[in-house]
């Protein structure tokens, strides 16, 4: 599967207007990635072809997949189950980082599954990889070793760098412009925010 190809099963979830980013940056383009939950095996399909790409990237293998709440939980999930099966059925855990104030923390015990562990983070949508690299900062703190990060959407050109320096793989890269509040175009035309979805719902 190419990335058009990636991209026509994706299509639902690209929505036009004017947004209120998760990074409280603002844009024209929202990617509903909760519109693909709607679709099981949409996102399954998806989250099968994140596995194999990020199979291609870690040397092979990686004990844990890491992904932060709430929106990378179902997606982090299912990208282990998919890696597990490409390494022959070996068990591959799920685990998620919570926010605990700007930092991403591990609650419920996940931190003894990433000790000295091999783990893959996955994240839904990269615009500037903030919650990326916390996720990463996370896992490393807990004494595991970061091996890639892979994302179903890069809309903002981030880079291996931009989430702490570790190997970074997309199914799909695209650059969606997003602006600060204060440079935002659509402000400044009185184009009204989105008040269905994005920070602005």
């Amino acid at each position: 599967m190419n990335e058009q190809d990636i991209i026509s099963l994706a299509v639902r979830a690209f929505v036009d207007g004017h947004f209120i980013l998760t990074s409280w940056r603002h844009s024209r383009v929202y990617i509903n990635k909760d519109a693909l939950s709607l679709y099981p095996w949409r996102l399954d399909e998806l989250a099968m072809n994140l596995a194999r790409l990020l199979l291609e990237n870690t040397g092979g293998w990686c004990d844990v997949v890491a992904a932060p709440a709430l929106g990378g939980i179902v997606l982090g999930n299912r990208v282990a189950f998919h890696y597990g099966h490409f390494q022959e059925w070996s068990d591959i855990i799920s685990v998620y980082a919570e926010k605990d104030g700007e930092e991403f923390i591990f609650k419920r015990g996940f931190g003894a599954y990433l000790r000295d562990g091999r783990v893959a983070v996955v994240e839904d949508v990269l615009t500037t990889g903030k919650s990326a690299r916390g996720v990463v900062k996370a896992v490393q703190k807990c004494g595991g070793e970061v091996v890639a990060v892979g994302a179903l959407f890069n809309r903002g050109k981030v880079t291996a760098k931009d989430v702490g320096g570790v190997p970074l793989v997309s199914l799909i890269n695209q650059d969606l412009k997003s602006w600060e509040a204060k440079h935002c175009p659509l402000c400044k035309a009185g184009v009204p925010i989105s008040q269905e979805l994005g920070r602005g719902g």
